[in-house]
């Protein structure tokens, strides 16, 4: 049913003349519902139809509180308060784990310390360098990591049809899908053509045009990130930074 088929449904429901007045007008801004829940979905683990619920309920209040005689645009006011509906119920109810915004800046700091040393061709730091480098205590470093990892959400489509025994329980494959994020793009699709598609080094540099010696330094580096990672979380043993000489 298209908009015009809506208004005329609100036309022959027995409303309040008020009422049905602002349900017709919001009716002609519909469509930005839809607009802004499809910004949002890319920003978050959320359904997209809970996101346009909310932005539908944000527009309704937005028009309530509309007044013409502000100078504002319809259009825009009821936008703002679509978008900001959706960030209200993104903040309050979309998050099963409510994590302190500082613990989640300290996280976001200390990766942004790993990347810019993995990307020039240095070992990782340690938990202890990390907590130096921020002017923190490593179990402040290790608190901000475990709450980061304890807020990880998927959405339910994402969860397969299948037992929820331990048999079927992969928590090492839903860990890498989450510390994959955490990788640069161009790293996460070079992953996946060398491990996943088995495309060589070769291949990949003649087809993207990028030199194979900065291709493998780049499969080194995503790598050493994600072990890093994997340590933080307590998946792997903290190794010394020091290079091994043993086989891979």
């Amino acid at each position: 049913m298209n908009t015009s088929g809506w208004q005329r449904r609100e036309q022959r429901r027995n409303l309040p003349p008020e009422l049905q007045r602002r349900n017709i007008n919001v009716l002609n801004y519909l469509g930005i519902a839809g607009m802004i829940a499809s910004r949002q979905i890319q920003r978050g683990p959320e359904e997209r139809d809970d996101l346009e619920q909310e932005a539908r309920v944000g527009l309704i209040r937005g028009w309530e509180r509309f007044e013409p005689q502000r100078g504002h645009k319809p259009s825009t006011f009821v936008s703002s308060a679509a978008n900001g509906q959706v960030l209200h119920f993104r903040r309050d109810r979309a998050s099963t784990i409510r994590v302190p915004w500082r613990l989640r800046d300290t996280y976001v700091k200390g990766q942004k310390l790993q990347q810019v040393q993995i990307q020039a061709g240095r070992p990782p730091l340690s938990d202890m360098e990390l907590a130096a480098a921020l002017q923190i205590t490593a179990q402040r470093w290790r608190k901000a990591c475990s709450s980061q990892q304890a807020q990880r959400m998927v959405p339910i489509s994402a969860i397969h049809e299948q037992g929820a025994g331990p048999d079927h329980d992969d928590q090492e494959q839903r860990w890498l899908d989450g510390a994959l994020q955490l990788l640069k793009p161009q790293q996460r699709q070079l992953l996946h053509r060398h491990f996943i598609k088995g495309d060589n080094v070769r291949t990949i540099a003649s087809a993207t045009g990028v030199p194979q010696h900065q291709l493998r330094k780049s499969i080194r580096n995503a790598i050493k990130l994600l072990q890093r990672l994997a340590e933080q979380d307590g998946l792997l043993p903290f190794r010394s930074c020091r290079p091994s000489t043993a086989s891979p």
